[in-house]
């Protein structure tokens, strides 16, 4: 191979080097048109969007204290099961007589009464979740015909 065969390729190699740079910024000027405005450490979130809405209002964080997370979602489950069965018997089964709801209390175990307490909770949160997610469903449905 001779010095100018080396440099006729070394100079076809370049112009398509430019060629290839040349397309790959015509590719990047076109997407940096079409790409979102934003920077890849924080996104710009859309807060009339369904996913993105706040479901409480309130500031619910004195319920779970940081750092004792576990400890108090196993005091809940085990105490508002409990203090829901207790309400239950007292309110619908003794109907508000202290010496019938006495008597059940004596006869039947705490474990029952969780038990009871626990089906009323279940039944109470599956009905919240049904009726948020119908709205986050109605919502959407609005979105979509607002559109043009």
């Amino acid at each position: 191979m001779n010095i100018n065969n080396t440099i006729s390729v070394s100079k076809k190699h370049n112009s398509l080097l430019k060629n290839a740079d040349v397309y790959l910024e015509e590719i990047q000027r076109k997407h940096k048109h079409h790409a979102r405005p934003y920077t890849s450490s924080q996104t710009k979130v859309n807060p009339s969007k369904t996913e993105n809405k706040k479901i409480f209002d309130n500031d619910f964080s004195f319920l779970l204290p940081e750092g004792y997370e576990k400890v108090f979602i196993s005091l809940y489950a085990l105490t508002l099961p409990y203090l829901a069965g207790l309400v239950f018997l007292f309110f619908y089964i003794s109907k508000q007589d202290l010496s019938i709801f006495s008597s059940i209390c004596d006869s039947h175990s705490a474990l029952f009464t969780w038990c009871i307490g626990y089906e009323i909770v279940a039944v109470l949160l599956l009905i919240m979740l049904i009726k948020q997610s119908i709205s986050i469903v109605g919502n959407s449905k609005r979105t979509q015909l607002q559109r043009p």
